[in-house]
């Protein structure tokens, strides 16, 4: 039987949902009924459960807390976050920690229950994947899981050689390159077959460390292999799924793009991802930047071009857009917001450059996004 933690402050509901659903008749153990987070940390070492249902609001620790813990040392265990509806905006934050879902107050058993479902549906799927790794390395070889996708019919092999040609010629660029078409053509799958294309870049990550002819980096990987899996299954949407996988391609990127580079190169590729780590500071500066890796300001800028092809600016206005159209994605920050959150000084000129990067203004942008969540 799958076992089944409930955590929650108002004992209540935690009785409630403990007693209330049949949950022996799903082939579920409740091991807990806890009421504050730390003490669910002690039910979670002992007790080891699959499934964890967990109040966002806690005394000593809460939700947010207890699943950001689970997550750091059980990747595979899944959490169903429970919130008021005034907690709603926050509660989105689980996204990122990879919650596997929340429910609003009030709910019903019957919501409750298939949110269970869903999780169970995931634990299975990956305990099947993780089976079939142990047994054979090239399990997604058959046919049966990969290419049921329409528009992917047949293309694994042809996707896992380009990757793979991509590594060991060391061309993170062309690789990059081959990724984006595929991104493209994944936001455009129907929900149904989404389980699919994840099993299917789960496989692509793969290929690509295999190829690396490293033996190290290729078994470090498959030691990790689980739990990725576990975080690219939990991912609510295409643009989640492609944040989430981009994530872990960047590491591949990063492994060529370092691979046989020289000494500036690598002052460049320092330097960019300094602007990544500290683009919300209005001040910063190519001066600031430059210092940072040991360069004169002229001369990185100039590398900027020769090797990425862009200038200061453009690099961190760049880099600043593209996190702007994650946070646009929250209703709960407003427009002008966005713009002073990602370092820009001047809403008027952060509309101006996310226009002319993207072709609409934020507003536009947000509006498209949320309709396509709606939809």
């Amino acid at each position: 039987m799958y076992k089944l933690l409930i955590v929650d402050d108002d004992e209540i509901v935690c009785r409630g949902l403990g007693r209330c659903i049949p949950w022996t008749q799903m082939g579920i153990k409740v091991v807990g009924l806890v009421y504050d987070g730390e003490m669910a940390l002690e039910y979670v070492e002992r007790e080891r459960p699959d499934l964890v249902i967990v109040d966002i609001n806690m005394p000593f620790m809460d939700g947010m807390e207890f699943s950001t813990v689970v997550r750091q040392k059980y990747p595979d265990m899944k959490t169903i976050l429970l919130t008021a509806y005034q907690e709603f905006a926050y509660a989105q934050k689980a996204v990122q920690l990879q919650v596997f879902e929340y429910l609003t107050k009030p709910f019903t058993n019957e919501e409750v229950m298939a949110a269970v479902k869903r999780a169970l549906r995931a634990i299975e799927e990956e305990r099947e994947y993780r089976g079939r790794i142990r047994k054979n390395p090239d399990v997604f070889l058959d046919s049966e899981v990969r290419f049921r996708t329409e528009g992917f019919q047949g293309e694994l092999p042809k996707l896992r050689k380009q990757v793979q040609e991509c590594v060991r010629q060391r061309d993170f660029s062309r690789m990059k390159e081959e990724m984006g078409k595929l991104f493209e053509r994944i936001r455009k799958i129907r929900p149904e077959d989404g389980v699919a294309v994840r099993f299917l870049l789960v496989e692509l990550m793969r290929a690509a460390w295999e190829a690396t002819e490293d033996d190290q980096v290729y078994g470090e990987f498959l030691q990790k292999s689980s739990g990725l899996l576990a975080q690219i299954m939990d991912t609510r949407s295409s643009s989640q799924l492609e944040e989430t996988a981009g994530r872990h391609f960047q590491y591949v990127y990063e492994y060529l793009e370092s691979y046989n580079t020289t000494d500036i190169e690598k002052r460049v590729n320092q330097a960019v991802e300094y602007i990544r780590q500290c683009y919300s500071d209005p001040e910063l500066n190519l001066n600031e930047v430059a210092s940072q890796v040991s360069l004169s300001a002229s001369y990185l800028g100039n590398s900027l071009k020769k090797y990425k092809n862009t200038s200061y600016v453009n690099l961190l206005n760049q880099v600043r857009i593209e996190n702007a159209k994650k946070l646009l994605a929250r209703p709960s920050i407003r427009t002008c917001e966005v713009a002073f959150l990602v370092g820009f000084n001047s809403s008027q000129y952060f509309s101006s450059c996310f226009k002319k990067n993207t072709g609409m203004t934020p507003g536009a942008f947000r509006k498209q996004v949320l309709s396509n969540k709606k939809g």
